[in-house]
């Protein structure tokens, strides 16, 4: 199936059924179906050709969706840029991609001034008021569907550029097929029994991994909710109002859920609290159930596996274990030269399966880095116990040799973090004449917490191996945060 045909499936199924919620606005399938299709006879009729790109730089909103559907419509390839980043980046993004069509939220009008967009002949259309100078995006989802709108679309087209995040170099645009789409939908459907009753809320900003916005009730003829922010009072109010069964988040916000909501009767329609992005600490699990009767399941997931591949079921007593693999992925843990190993050895994942990209947009090099012998390289490092559950243990770019030693910084966060003064931390390397790598702690303390960076090592110092205790602990008001959650580690 296509993006196209299961939106179609869910417009003949349920066409006066609220698609999006959004404040006090609601779209049905009807309108998001006819919506979008007018959308995309525009695009068509104003010059898209089929495997132009056509660039968002906007707020989640409902005419964001409209738009992403639109372009699938049409045959387009569509991405959405980053708007927090720095004009250099967001101008290699542009640079890269070459859109056809670039729309934008009128609010970022001021940020075509800085970018060199008209070298690429790209054509603007506006979110927002009307403007004398570009039309708006109310303008061309009022466009007359005209012959010539019916694309043939194939499974195996690119449909969207899945851009990383940026935070180990430069963002890489994941060419994402509507057959990925599907399987990677299919596969996380099937993982947790969405139905046509669930009402989602997604935690991820526009920009990253947009499609689980909307993928997973669209397919299912759910429901989806979008809110403005992703502050703890905001879900907890859309929650309650819309009666939210499924949030998908990274755990920080979780973490913000229990510091901020005092009531234990909130979130009380929840039935899946999904994670993924980031570690799931054991502790933050437990409480979470405690508080509000709800297991947060932790997920294990990529830009290149088009979203989750591994899920930990939500009854399971391995806290602190990413799952097992959900359906149409297979997965190995692999040594060095890529043999295979054996329970509880810690190996790099790989993984085989339809909802895995073939490359990277214009990026040949980090292709064939990515994909060898059809097997996608994560670049995770993780171990697998005798019942077949996955633990993740470091990336490997960030594994560090001390005299020859493996440590993964994971291990070393964990120990700090469990420190009762520590909010949080984050593990890089530095070099060292003598042994080649030592471990640096960067931590974020508890307010007025007055523990010493010698106290920190002496703590790690009667939990672990002398060797991989850090050489250096910072004490820092912050860690460097890109905005899907995840810590900047470059920037450390």
């Amino acid at each position: 199936m296509t993006l196209t045909s299961i939106l179609e499936s869910s417009y003949r199924n349920y066409p006066e059924k609220t698609a999006i919620f959004y404040k006090e606005k609601k779209v049905s399938y009807k309108q998001l179906y006819h919506q979008s299709r007018s959308l995309a006879s525009f695009f068509v009729h104003n010059g898209l050709k089929k495997g132009d790109r056509v660039g968002l730089i906007v707020k989640k909103t409902p005419d964001a969706i409209i738009a992403f559907l639109g372009i699938a419509q049409s045959g387009g390839i569509f991405y959405s840029v980053d708007y927090n980043q720095p004009k250099d980046s967001i101008q290699y993004t542009i640079d890269l991609t070459r859109p056809a069509f670039l729309i934008i939220s009128s609010e970022f009008l001021d940020s075509l001034k800085t970018l060199n967009i008209h070298k690429h002949d790209t054509k603007i259309i506006i979110i927002g008021d009307e403007n004398p100078d570009y039309p708006t995006l109310q303008e061309a989802i009022s466009f007359e569907v005209k012959p010539g709108v019916d694309m043939k679309i194939d499974k195996r087209d690119p449909v969207y550029l899945n851009f990383t995040s940026g935070s180990t170099g430069k963002p890489k645009g994941a060419v994402t097929t509507h057959d990925n789409l599907y399987w990677n939908t299919k596969s996380v459907v099937e993982t947790f029994k969405f139905n046509e009753d669930d009402i989602h809320l997604c935690g991820f900003p526009i920009f990253t991994h947009p499609h689980e916005l909307f993928c997973r009730a669209i397919y299912t003829g759910g429901s989806l909710v979008l809110t403005d922010d992703f502050l703890p009072k905001t879900i907890t109010s859309a929650v309650e109002k819309y009666k939210v069964t499924c949030l998908m988040a990274i755990s920080l916000i979780y973490e913000n859920l229990l510091r901020y909501q005092s009531t234990t009767t909130a979130l009380t329609t929840l039935r899946i609290a999904e994670s993924a992005g980031m570690h799931v600490d054991s502790d933050l699990i437990k409480s979470f159930k405690e508080k509000f009767n709800v297991n947060i399941t932790a997920a294990w997931g990529s830009t290149e596996t088009t979203g989750i591949a591994l899920s930990n079921p939500t009854e399971s007593s391995k806290l602190d274990s990413i799952g097992t693999p959900c359906p149409y992925y297979e997965i190995k843990i692999v040594d060095e030269n890529c043999n295979a190993v054996g329970a509880n050895k810690i190996g790099e994942m790989i993984i085989k399966g339809r909802p895995n990209i073939s490359g990277y947009f214009n990026n040949e090099k980090e292709s064939k880095n990515l994909i060898k012998n059809g097997w996608l390289h994560t670049g995770d490092m993780v171990r697998r116990d005798p019942e077949e559950f996955y633990y993740f243990i470091s990336r490997k770019s960030r594994m560090i040799k001390v005299a020859g030693w493996k440590v993964y910084p994971n291990e070393i966060e964990e120990i700090l973090t469990s420190h009762p003064d520590v909010v949080e931390c984050a593990v890089t390397k530095i070099s060292d004449q003598t042994l080649g790598e030592l471990p640096r702690a960067v931590v974020v303390l508890q307010e007025k917490s007055l523990v010493s960076s010698g106290e920190l090592r002496r703590y790690c110092s009667q939990r672990t191996a002398k060797y991989k205790v850090p050489a250096i602990v910072d004490i820092v008001d912050a860690l460097p945060k890109a905005p899907s959650g995840k810590i900047l580690y470059q920037s450390l």
